[in-house]
């Protein structure tokens, strides 16, 4: 919290500021924070918005939850649309929010249908955005591989490799 109000202290034209999360109880992976920038964050959730200190004024005024994403990603839309309005944001470099997964949580519990919904209105809350980045965004999606492949970075992935890829070093090396 501390690192995040000196930077909000320090620039005026930073409005949000956020950093890595590590995540703990049923889950141990980190969630790194990383260029808060459009047309990134339409592709993926760059800082976890679990994890944001946001300026009163600018959440007032452009991060307040849409109605529409009521059971899931209503965070991620709200960040969206700050920085789409210009405000500045930025993602320190170091993990500093430390996150309960829990196994029964409202995230845990939507399934891919949910998701796919959830996807659709957030990109219908922000439609002009996505339509302003609309070309960046299909290059970004292409330049990194099938996206039947992606996946949220707390969530297995489908690219994990194959064991048999990275064998166990030999003891007698």
């Amino acid at each position: 919290f501390e690192r995040a109000l000196a930077v909000l202290e320090a620039y005026d034209n930073v409005g949000v500021v956020g950093a890595g999360t590590a995540q703990f109880e049923n889950d141990t992976r980190i969630w790194p924070a990383w260029n808060a920038e459009l047309p990134y964050l339409l592709y993926h959730n760059t800082l976890n918005t679990s994890a944001l200190v946001v300026r009163r004024e600018v959440f007032l005024a452009l991060g307040q939850n849409n109605p529409a994403l009521a059971y899931g990603l209503e965070d991620w839309a709200a960040l969206v649309q700050m920085v789409a309005a210009g405000v500045g944001a930025v993602a320190l470099p170091a993990v500093l929010f430390h996150y309960r997964v829990r196994t029964g949580s409202m995230a845990r519990r939507l399934g891919h249908v949910s998701h796919l919904y959830l996807y659709e209105r957030l990109v219908m809350a922000n439609r002009a955005v996505v339509g302003a980045w609309g070309p960046e965004l299909v290059a970004l999606v292409n330049a990194n591989g099938p996206q039947y492949f992606a996946t949220r970075p707390t969530e297995p992935t489908a690219l994990t490799p194959p064991p048999e890829w990275f064998p166990a070093p030999d003891a007698a090396n």
